[in-house]
């Protein structure tokens, strides 16, 4: 897909293919004089005659029709509510999603976003970028495609839904969408291709050109002397040996520290607990936490970040075999806690806690975020569309809230409690176990305390959990590029 972001309205108009305009009901019906200065009169003349047909209703719509003109020969007018419930993203991001995909086709495409506010520009950015989805293992002539070759051309225009004006795209918002892209193919590929060492790979690959971010590898029984035992034990019966993988940025004169990390468990079996009944399919997308990190943080570097960043994922595959850990091991943690292991397929927990512990006192940020598809109680929590996140620092919990309105990635809080939840993990040979006790107490709250347990003693670390289990792929288990342009805005 090739953009165009053009900054004219004249030069929109005079543009070519199929027209698609992404607005709010009340823009159709009332703003009919900022539609003729970036549209043909005789298409909004079209639109007119067809007004009673504009109503959005609480979902939005798609109204598709042939046009009577020239150089637009189509149009699909994506009509959207003109209010959203005070837990929805006023972007309107969720029913862009819904409708944006299917009105995207031709060689070239003019593409008209109006927006209430140049806040929201990324969202219209992100929701473009999930129209692209370039990773396929279908066949064409006997041969498998691999990457799909989308030559569609694109020209955008975004102006204010109230005044008509243009609104800039900022070169930063247009980063995003590779970011973006990158983050779903990631999610997308199929987990025989993207084991640990290939997710290494490709993630060295990504950065090698760019000097200013170091690569730090630790592997395989490296992680033992390194006292990552939470890594090891987790990854250590695969085929393709465990690591975590840290990647640094430090420019000149840096405002802030801020590390970000997420699960890489890139196949989950459930270990020696094995998932059963269909439940093991789909689980190459639990390394969602880390895709949707390694993501914003490249498109941070890429922005020309003011703040040094840390990027931690941990990248394991929870496999069977005569080196599984097993119900009854005690895992030895970097932080120092001993976990006696009662459920392996509580993995995540162990991969965050090692991760968390290590970069927060190697590197001592301010804050620090982790993003993880860790429990399938957070579905139960929040749902399919807001990420659940757990937080120490009030502010921060609020800003996350502002934040995810903002960028149409939204999250739900949950309960910070540690001294109240602590019992569910308690063990009578270890400091804690790894799983709880009563399943019905909070489970996702409780999953992101046992991450917490392991920093807790850093008592001025800001620290963020993002359970995005839901919000990371779709019902096909696909990669949504979920969290990128969460993350970026709250490491600013």
């Amino acid at each position: 897909m090739k953009l165009n972001y053009v900054t004219k309205k004249k030069e929109f108009s005079e543009s070519q293919g199929s027209l698609v305009i992404v607005a709010p009901e009340d823009f159709y019906k009332k703003q009919k004089k900022i539609l003729e200065s970036c549209i043909p009169s005789e298409i909004v003349s079209f639109m007119c005659d067809r007004e009673e047909s504009l109503a959005a209703g609480d979902s939005g719509k798609t109204i598709k029709s042939f046009l009577p003109h020239e150089r637009f020969k189509s149009a699909a007018f994506i009509v959207l509510p003109q209010k959203v419930s005070r837990g929805n993203s006023p972007t309107r991001k969720f029913f862009i999603d819904k409708h944006l995909a299917s009105s995207i086709s031709g060689k070239k495409v003019s593409l008209l976003f109006a927006v209430d506010e140049s806040a929201h520009v990324d969202a219209m950015v992100n929701s473009l970028a999930k129209t692209n989805r370039t990773l396929t293992y279908k066949t064409k002539d006997g041969k498998i495609q691999k990457t799909k070759t989308d030559s569609t051309e694109v020209s955008i225009l975004m102006v204010n839904s109230q005044t008509g004006s243009v609104v800039s795209v900022s070169d930063k918002s247009k980063a995003l969408f590779s970011s973006v892209n990158w983050c779903m193919s990631l999610v997308d590929r199929a987990p025989s291709e993207l084991n640990p060492e290939a997710y290494s790979k490709e993630i060295q690959k990504r950065f090698a050109k760019n000097n200013a971010v170091k690569m730090i590898e630790i592997k395989g029984r490296e992680l033992v002397k390194a006292k990552l035992g939470g890594i090891w034990s987790v990854g250590k019966a695969a085929v393709n040996a465990p690591r975590l993988v840290a990647l640094h940025y430090k420019p000149k004169s840096a405002k802030k520290r801020i590390a970000i990390v997420g699960k890489g468990v890139t196949y989950d079996t459930g270990g020696l607990n094995l998932k059963i009944s269909g439940s093991m399919s789909g689980m190459k997308t639990d390394m969602g936490g880390s895709a949707a990190v390694l993501a914003a943080f490249e498109h941070l570097v890429n922005s020309g970040s003011k703040n040094e960043l840390i990027a931690v994922v941990g990248l394991v595959e929870n496999a069977i075999g005569p080196e599984a850990y097993k119900p009854d091991d005690i895992v030895y943690m970097h932080s120092g806690k001993t976990v006696e292991i009662n459920n392996t397929d509580a993995e995540g927990r162990l991969v965050l806690g090692d991760c968390v512990s290590w970069v927060a006192r190697k590197f001592e940020p301010s804050m620090l975020i982790d993003a993880a598809t860790l429990t399938g109680a957070q579905l139960v929590a929040t749902g399919m569309n807001h990420a659940a996140v757990v937080c120490n620092d009030e502010k921060l919990e609020l800003k996350a809230v502002a934040v995810g309105k903002t960028t149409g990635d939204l999250v739900c809080p949950l309960v910070f409690a540690p001294d109240m939840l602590r019992n569910e993990f308690s063990s009578s040979i270890a400091d804690m176990k790894n799983s709880v006790k009563n399943r019905m107490n909070a489970q996702t709250s409780c999953a992101a305390n046992f991450i917490y347990a392991h920093i807790e003693d850093l008592r001025k670390l800001k620290w963020l959990h993002i359970d995005l289990a839901g919000p990371a792929s779709s019902g096909d288990n696909l990669g949504t590029g979920y969290g990128v342009n969460l993350i970026s805005r709250l490491c600013q």
